[in-house]
């Protein structure tokens, strides 16, 4: 269906009024009430929205090429002068349904509309002569803490995994993926037991201050754990099938407690899309809501194992960002509700639309908001295998002194450069990312790939299009777009990465951000 003079918006709100979860309609329209035979049944809707609505969409950073994803955001304005919304504002929105529709007068209402957004309210506001609601995609659900599993703090020593007081509320941890050196939770004082995840985990070594302990055979229960001690200097591990994973020590830690730790499962789980993948499950994510086209395509784009260790109240958001960032890859939720994948690479592949002056509104080119401002970098430092607990050299006195500085860094680093880029660009960047890959081999063939990526000349352009439905479907994030247009070099058409993307509802326009 291409957007008409006489399509019309459609929107439905959830609230709650205090006592029971409803839903209000509006409309852009003068008038707009369903048939009988449509769902919902003749509901009138509010002639209320004004010309304003808008969402935007980033996969990264506004502006930039690499950084931390974004919720999606947007706002309606309904028309208010004569008092009748106020009593809005006093009832419950924030985090209630949010769905837009784009149709036709008397065209069957849901089933022949298209439907342009679903996503959550934030809050509401109000004016004289307006009522202002503000939105987010489903991407603002991984805003919340990822763990939302706390110690009781409530053990009656010597028996008990809950901690003490100084425990009660704190989160427990959580492993996805590989993950070293991780500080683990130290939760029986009395029987020297420690906890290192609140999920299934596989401990591979316990260092006191770097020195490995040796491992004894691991207990078959929580009461064989607290009944028996390890020999001196060992250590011995419950973690059955399920989780959670604990070890016990057999003598008092000499310096600091740190552990390797494996996720569940083989290393085909642990790259960074099944990470995605798997840390938005967890938090509160639909399955069916997750792309699986994406993850397999992230998958085959870069499977190397990466690791990420929960230790706090990190927010999913945080989480999947480090994760994203380890690939250069990005994450999203589209305007449906559908959480989205894909990295960032050079333009390739048939573009889903061409674009040219006729629907071209605006065009402008623009630096990015990447370090160096995208002038072309002539070295990429890549960040690999985190430690999660670094170790000063002063806790690790005794140990052989390259273990000793090795402990002291929380990432080790691998470089990829081309000198040559200095000719051209005299103050050509260092780009450097931290990423969570755990093998070297893996982290420079990434760094070869990103100096490959950002040591070209690129071009991002602002670009305001006005275009029917059927292609702005066609304009999700990470899709190619070709632009033919007689400046910034697209004389013949060239192809570029869509990153950035701000629709205006009750029109066929939008902004794009196009970068290659």
């Amino acid at each position: 269906m291409a957007f008409s003079d006489q399509a019309i918006l459609a929107v439905e709100l959830g609230f709650h009024d205090g006592t029971s979860a409803k839903t209000r309609y509006v409309t852009d329209a003068d008038a707009f009430i369903t048939s009988p035979t449509d769902t919902p049944p003749s509901v009138a809707f509010l002639p209320r929205v004004l010309g304003r609505g808008v969402y935007s969409i980033n996969a990264i950073s506004p502006s930039s090429t690499f950084g931390v994803s974004e919720a999606g955001f947007g706002n309606l304005e309904l028309a208010n002068i004569d008092g009748g919304l106020d009593s809005w504002v006093t009832d419950g929105v924030s985090g209630r349904s949010i769905t837009i529709r784009r149709g036709l007068l008397g065209a069957a209402y849901p089933s022949a509309w298209t439907t342009i957004f679903v996503g959550q309210q934030a809050a509401i506001e109000s004016n004289y002569k307006s009522v202002s609601i503000t939105f987010a995609d489903r991407q603002a659900d991984l805003l919340k803490p990822l763990q939302t599993a706390f110690y009781l703090g409530n053990n009656a020593l010597p028996a008990g995994q809950e901690g003490v007081a100084d425990l009660k509320g704190k989160p427990k941890p959580r492993v996805y993926g590989r993950c070293r050196k991780v500080a683990p939770v130290y939760v029986n004082t009395s029987l020297l037991i420690y906890q290192v995840s609140d999920k299934e985990a596989v401990i591979s070594g316990v260092f006191d201050g770097g020195a490995a302990l040796t491992a004894g055979a691991a207990y078959a229960s929580i009461a064989a754990m607290e009944a028996t001690a390890p020999a001196a200097g060992q250590y011995r591990v419950f973690a059955p099938a399920g989780g959670p994973a604990y070890f016990r020590l057999g003598s008092t830690a000499a310096k600091v407690i740190t552990a390797d730790v494996d996720a569940a499962g083989a290393a085909a789980n642990w790259t960074a899309a099944q990470l995605l993948k798997s840390i938005a499950l967890d938090a509160g994510i639909l399955n069916a809501n997750i792309n699986a086209g994406d993850v397999t395509a992230l998958d085959t784009a870069n499977s190397a194992v990466c690791g990420y260790y929960l230790d706090g109240t990190q927010s999913a958001m945080d989480a999947m960002n480090a994760v994203a960032a380890s690939i250069g890859a990005s994450f999203w939720t589209d305007a449906l509700g559908s959480l989205r994948m894909f990295r960032l690479a050079a333009p390739s592949g048939s573009p889903v639309v061409s674009l040219t002056d006729a629907q071209i509104m605006s065009i402008d080119r623009q630096a990015t908001q990447d370090r160096g401002a995208g002038v072309p970098a002539w070295r990429v430092e890549v960040n690999f295998q985190r430690y999660w607990k670094t170790q000063s050299t002063t806790e690790t006195v005794g140990a052989a002194e390259a273990s000793r500085a090795d402990l002291a860094q929380e990432f080790r680093r691998v470089s990829s450069e081309d000198a040559s880029i200095k000719t051209k660009h005299t103050n050509a960047p260092t780009l450097r990312f931290n990423t969570l890959l755990d093998v070297q081999s893996a982290a420079q063939t990434e760094a070869d790939r990103l100096l490959s990526l950002y040591k070209a000349d690129r071009t991002m352009l602002k670009v305001t299009v006005d275009v029917p439905a059927a292609t702005l479907a066609l304009l999700t994030l990470g899709a190619v777009v070709n632009v033919m247009l007689p400046r910034f070099g697209c004389t013949s058409g060239k192809s570029f990465v869509l990153i950035g993307l701000v629709v205006y509802l009750n029109q066929g326009r939008a902004d794009l951000t196009l970068w290659g």
